[in-house]
């Protein structure tokens, strides 16, 4: 993870900020998947969440890729979008 820290940010995270920042990670995941359940039930819940993280997955792969400063960007606005978009996400689907 140095390596992806350097390209995103010019230099690596302390340990303390790595590990917060992995506690975070862990914290959001926890939630996006009370989420996905709660809002779609137990079953579809759980692949809605497998499929969002499969996206997240391909979206983190390809701005490490061509865009790594773009990457801290998300970090802060993700989270923003999809605290506005969560009423809209159980109307939608």
């Amino acid at each position: 993870m140095p390596k992806h820290q350097r390209q995103v940010f010019d230099y690596g995270l302390s340990r303390r900020a790595a590990h917060a920042w992995r506690a975070a990670g862990w914290i959001l995941l926890g939630l996006a998947i009370v989420s996905c359940v709660t809002n779609h039930g137990a079953s579809i819940g759980t692949v809605v969440w497998i499929g969002l993280l499969t996206v997240a997955g391909v979206l983190v792969t390809m701005l490490l890729t061509y865009l790594p400063h773009a990457l801290a960007i998300l970090v802060v606005v993700a989270p923003l979008i999809a605290v506005l978009l969560l009423p809209v996400s159980r109307v939608v689907v």
